[in-house]
């Protein structure tokens, strides 16, 4: 199978846990260069590092035309995407290694991918997902979008994703089958799982059809076996109507088989799991072994930086925003000529820590 051995390698070590995240590429500049392109378009460009820039909200129509091409994937896959596109930058190096790596040797392979130092929702998408990597590298304007409002309003996300499934369900298109089985809790939510929890299938669709008109003919699903596991670098044509299952991603294959570890927390077993809760709005992107079982919005809020707006998992936020907040209180100025802040008490003792600052204190410590 193509890559999976050259990928097995690389995804266990993503087992170990989360690393500080650098981009690693021979191009970075020019890719950087057209990221920031964009985003010098959007309209919080050019906030002071200083002050957080407020973020734009999107309307549930601009949402939901964002996650068309996306809401049919199944949660599992779902969730590395909604990741992977608050860091746009990788997905484009991803998707130029992996053009490069078309006719490269396993070994090449493998051995390159253990230089990447992407997040592991690229990683994974890169691994056994070419074909949505991409689609989300040649829509970057699109991804970029996606990403930014899955930092500033996840859970209008997730409920866009839910409206563009239940128009497809009433086309007749989200129907349970041999690729995917539908299920539907009482307060109307949708989730996708796979019918085999082996074997995982990415959906192609038309997002201007699927939505919008009745379904004649039942999808076309391509047998397991017909399957380019772990390469799929060529997109699979739609054979039959509006909506299709092309080649298969065997769970086993690529990111191995742990049957024998008790604890059933490594990738392989992700794909078993129900990701996403749709009552609460909040989704697992991670197993166990890489994040303990802790929601994406405990990672957002800890590494996202919204005054540099980056990624940063030097240390959580919530430490370097009460140090800051405890530096004003207690008075701290510049010196001249000097790297760093020297601190000035203004009186006698230490004055007593803001109200937000306690309760912020009191929050980490319960975490």
């Amino acid at each position: 199978m193509r890559y999976a051995s050259a990928v097995l390698a690389v995804l266990a070590g993503l087992s170990v846990g989360l690393q500080p995240l650098t981009a690693a590429a021979q191009d970075t500049d020019s890719l950087r260069s057209a990221v920031d392109a964009q985003r010098a378009q959007s309209p919080d460009a050019g906030a002071s590092d200083t002050e957080a820039p407020e973020p734009v909200l999107r309307s549930d129509e601009e949402l939901d035309r964002l996650v068309a091409p996306v809401a049919l994937y199944p949660d599992a896959l779902l969730s590395q995407v909604l990741v992977a596109a608050t860091y746009p930058l990788q997905v484009v190096e991803a998707d130029r290694f992996l053009k490069d790596a078309a006719s490269a040797s396993d070994a090449d392979v493998a051995a390159e991918l253990q230089e990447k130092t992407w997040d592991p929702s690229v990683t994974v998408l890169a691994s056994g997902f070419p074909t949505v990597i991409e689609r989300l590298s040649e829509n970057l304007e699109d991804t970029e979008a996606l990403g930014q409002a899955m930092l500033d309003q996840d859970e209008d996300v997730l409920a866009a994703v839910q409206r563009m499934r239940a128009q497809a369900k009433d086309m007749g298109y989200l129907e349970s089958n041999a690729a995917q089985r539908i299920e539907e809790d009482p307060s109307g939510s949708i989730a996708i799982v796979p019918s085999d929890p082996k074997t995982v299938y990415v959906p192609t669709y038309d997002p201007q059809t699927v939505y919008t008109t009745r379904s004649t003919a039942a999808p076309y699903v391509a047998p397991v076996s017909t399957g380019t596991t772990g390469s799929g670098l060529q997109p699979n044509p739609l054979l039959t109507g509006a909506l299709a299952f092309g080649a298969a991603l065997l769970v086993q294959e690529l990111f191995g088989n742990n049957d024998d570890d008790d604890n059933h927390d490594g990738w392989d077993d992700y794909w078993n799991r129900d990701p996403i809760d749709w009552r609460d709005r909040q989704f697992y992107p991670r197993p166990r072994s890489v994040q303990g079982y802790h929601p994406w919005s405990w990672e957002r809020d800890r590494y996202w930086d919204p005054y540099g707006r980056r990624w940063d998992r030097s240390e959580p936020i919530a430490v370097r925003a009460y140090d800051a907040e405890r530096r004003d209180t207690l008075g701290w100025v510049l010196v001249p000529d000097r790297d760093r802040p020297e601190p000035w008490v203004r009186g006698f003792g230490r004055p007593p820590e803001p109200d937000a600052v306690r309760a912020r204190r009191a929050a980490e410590r319960q975490a």
